[in-house]
């Protein structure tokens, strides 16, 4: 037990008042009213009663006493607000889904009726309630009516972003710190992963309350886009997973394509397509919106000019040759690999070719950008973009009898510069590593500062490095997180802004979880209890009266 009022000195103090004001009233005596009379019978018991006019009397009535002190006493908790302390016995953390899924169908309407259900299950007291769309948003705190809840529910509407439960999830894990039991019931289909699951306390229940036919029938699964099988380098093949329904449609350059191939388990395939970076849309004709379709961007696969040194065509000239994505031009070029002497290409990114005694690191590593983010985190990118960590440094250390250093530092253009020394030494030059013709093309890519391409986009497999925006502008979530693009919306990339449709997802949710349990039935209230009894109690005193049996 406690009060929500007074304090337990309050309360006691409250009790010993009561007690001792009553006592006084017990003693004081019944004040006698004048009354005239016609006969002298009666002298006799006025002398009788000539003590009447003292202040106070015998204590008699201990039971009607009793009485009045228990009513009293009773209706003093009431004042002093107390309350069970096992109310509530645990709370409830109610998550809607306002992600992109609550717009299909009647979901979103079906979903906040659930959600206002399971408001009313439960004591509203220990219920707070998180909408989950592109981030989670608070609507109620615990105390709030179901009228509160109705009020902020009308004004809200889908989004078209990924769901947020995992987030808010993971949030409850960092805050909660004491071994109170929680009830988290998902409202939605939003996915949660058997990973999330595990990570929270053992004092955490989860539910899902859904619709039966939360997952379509027939919808868009998947996306990939990888190089032509053919080896064009400038063609692409494009992979479309399905779920049911009829072959999917790729509307290209205003002409509609048919799947050229078509493989198990409801892949599609569209070969040789020209990576040119055009806009497309694939159609799922059978699938109900917005499931039925996908909009995106080829990649832009253009060969890279590259201007080479006639002093170094005997070490690049095989690589460069073999390589489908290079074009050897004399002018004009994109980029240019030279010996530091040189003044081939001023003005290029460049790969040089320099003598030790010129630079003290065996490799230098130039960006514009390079003071953007901190050094040690961005020199680890950088050689695992240039594949640097593939190569055997321990060896050309060893052979070259001195340390190898990289450094990555601001310039004004990129630039990479590396040792002639590393290119002539006997039986262990770096050309003849077999890591060099990645090394060479992750450099020409890295110098012409590429873009990369989403190679695949999946239900539930996160793309890393994609910025949700809506149409106004408004950003869903936080720049560079990884998302899984199973919902509609526009994808801010390297390639520039991409509009994306929605993949359905290909489970509930990987982590199986049970209905809600039945709203608990909530704990007495003391309050209106012990209304009643001081009412009983009331009504008792006053046929004690009339009967004569109290005073």
């Amino acid at each position: 037990m406690s009060l929500a009022q007074f304090s337990p000195i309050a309360l006691v103090g409250g009790l010993l008042a009561l007690a001792g004001g009553l006592y006084a009233l017990q003693r004081l005596r019944v004040r006698h009213s004048r009354v005239q009379v016609v006969t002298t019978m009666f002298w006799k018991q006025v002398a009788q009663d000539t003590y009447a006019r003292e202040l106070t009397q015998r204590f008699r009535h201990l039971w009607a006493y009793l009485l009045l002190l228990l009513l009293s006493s009773l209706l003093w908790f009431v004042v002093g607000g107390l309350r069970s302390d096992s109310l509530p016995e645990s709370e409830r953390l109610l998550l809607l889904d306002r992600s992109a899924s609550a717009s299909v169908g009647d979901h979103w309407p079906a979903w906040k009726r659930l959600l206002r259900d399971q408001f009313l299950a439960g004591d509203p007291d220990a219920t707070t309630v998180l909408v989950c769309g592109a981030a989670p948003r608070r609507l109620t705190v615990p105390g709030d009516s179901v009228a509160f809840l109705d009020e902020r529910l009308a004004t809200l509407e889908p989004e078209q972003s990924a769901p947020s439960v995992e987030q808010a999830m993971l949030a409850l894990l960092r805050t909660k710190n004491d071994m109170r039991p929680l009830d988290v019931v998902i409202v939605g289909q939003a996915p949660l992963s058997q990973r999330v699951v595990d990570l929270l306390p053992e004092e955490v229940r989860i539910f899902r309350a859904g619709l039966p036919n939360a997952v379509t029938s027939a919808a868009l699964l998947g996306m990939g886009v990888s190089p032509a099988v053919s080896g064009a380098w400038e063609r692409v093949d494009l992979g479309v997973r399905v779920r049911g329904g009829q072959a999917p449609v790729l509307h290209l350059a205003g002409a509609e394509i048919l799947a050229s191939k078509q493989q198990a388990q409801g892949l599609y395939l569209f070969q040789d397509l020209p990576a040119g970076g055009q806009q497309f849309e694939i159609q799922l004709p059978s699938a109900p919106a917005p499931f039925d379709r996908v909009q995106g961007q080829l990649p832009l696969r253009q060969p890279l000019s590259v201007l080479l040194d006639p002093a170094l065509e005997p070490i690049f000239g095989g690589v460069l040759a073999a390589h489908p994505g290079v074009q050897l031009v004399e002018q004009d070029g994109d980029l240019v690999i030279r010996l530091a002497s040189s003044d081939l290409g001023g003005g290029l990114p460049a790969l040089e070719l320099i003598s030790s005694d010129q630079q003290a690191e065996a490799i230098f590593l130039g960006d514009p950008s390079a003071a953007a983010e901190p050094g040690d985190l961005a020199l680890r990118k950088v050689l695992g973009e240039l594949a640097l960590d593939q190569l055997d440094g321990t060896g050309l250390a060893t052979s070259l009898g001195r340390p190898l250093e990289v450094t990555y530092n601001q310039a004004s253009l990129r630039r990479v510069g590396i040792w002639e020394d590393l290119f002539s030494i006997e039986g262990a030059a770096l050309q003849s590593s077999r890591s060099f013709p990645v090394f060479v093309g992750r450099v020409l890519s890295w110098l012409a500062d590429t873009p990369d391409w989403v190679h695949t986009w999946q239900a539930g497999v996160p793309v890393p490095g994609l910025d949700w925006i809506a149409d106004s502008e408004q950003t869903l979530a936080g720049s560079g997180e990884d998302l899984a693009p199973p919902l509609a919306g526009s994808i801010s990339t390297a390639l520039g802004s991409r509009s994306v449709g929605v993949f359905a997802p290909q489970g509930v949710s990987p982590a199986q979880l049970p209905a809600p349990l039945d709203g608990p039935s909530g704990d007495w209230n003391l309050g209106t209890w012990i209304l009643l009894l001081a009412l009983g109690l009331l009504l008792l005193e006053g046929r004690l009266v009339r009967l004569g049996r109290m005073p």
